[in-house]
């Protein structure tokens, strides 16, 4: 009897300990679930575009409009823009001053093969220079605006966690639409038909 009591008491030590064990190792296993795992660095690397192309109607800074439905000449009009005020036309798409708008800025100068400009502002009163002719039976209007190179495409960043630089992997962030950058010099005309049609300069 003493010889079964002993090997029972032995037995039920054995599970204890194995229970004990196994909390512990479930106890040690959820804790380093819960650790953080760092902090990860996300630096940008390039934009890639999808397109990039030339708006020529971005910013509308005025038009002339002349009606010869009842003429039997031909009527010349001259674009002058007389109101007060200035026309500003500026970057669009991304973060102003950001290091993402300067490398999509950077890239669109690369592909467009144009000067362009963060911002460009058109002074009313300023002459363009630009003559049309309106022929007889037809009412117009002659539109002017400053152009600007448009684009979409995505942001690819490196990621990687501090301290582990050599760990990396990429991210590919869309711009979410087109941005906008106004070209540097240039204004371009277009004339309107006021009666259904339209044509560029």
């Amino acid at each position: 009897m003493n010889t079964q009591k002993k090997l029972f008491m032995s037995m039920l030590a054995v599970l204890v300990a194995v229970g004990t064990v196994s909390t512990t190792a479930w106890a040690a296993n959820d804790i380093k679930e819960m650790e953080p795992r760092g902090v990860y660095i996300r630096e940008l690397v390039e934009y890639i575009p999808i397109y990039t192309s030339i708006d020529d109607t971005y910013q509308e800074i005025g038009f002339i409009s002349a009606d010869n439905r009842g003429g039997s000449s031909p009527l010349q009009i001259t674009y002058v823009y007389t109101s007060s005020g200035t026309t500003t036309a500026s970057f669009a798409g991304h973060g102003n001053g950001t290091a993402e708008a300067g490398v999509i800025f950077a890239k669109m100068k690369v592909e467009i093969g144009v000067e362009l400009g963060y911002s460009r502002s058109w002074t009313q009163g300023t002459s363009s220079g630009a003559s049309y002719v309106v022929q007889p039976g037809a009412f117009e209007k002659l539109c002017a605006y400053i152009p600007a190179a448009k684009t979409e495409g995505r942001l690819k960043y490196k990621v990687y966690m501090d301290g582990y630089p050599e760990n990396v992997f990429y991210e590919y962030e869309s711009l979410g639409g087109a941005a906008f950058a106004p070209l540097k010099y240039g204004i371009h005309f277009k004339t309107i038909d006021l009666m259904g049609r339209s044509y560029d300069d």
